[in-house]
């Protein structure tokens, strides 16, 4: 299980063929906590949140007043791209 960690990364959430400026308020290599304008998603509604060039394949799990919150499709890659997330946000 992995530990979410605090960050404040701005990027975009693109879903159904549409992107949407969210910023990330949480991540881990499960998946992050989002805030933004979005429209009423459903659940499991496929979804790639974009931080810079980092892509990050997910599914809504959640969606609420306070925000979005995104599961990532567990996979090597994704876990290597939050932690260069991280470590980035360590080193800023």
């Amino acid at each position: 299980i992995s530990e979410r960690v605090e960050i404040e990364r701005s990027g975009t959430l693109e879903l159904a063929g549409r992107s949407y400026p969210v910023t990330t308020r949480n991540l881990s290599e499960g998946g992050a906590f989002l805030i933004g304008e979005l429209p009423l998603l459903s659940s499991n509604a496929p979804a790639v949140l974009v931080i810079g060039t980092y892509r990050l394949s997910g599914t809504v799990r959640r969606q609420d007043e306070m925000g979005t919150g995104i599961q990532f499709e567990l996979a090597e890659e994704t876990r290597e791209i939050v932690k260069r997330l991280l470590g980035a946000r360590q080193a800023a």
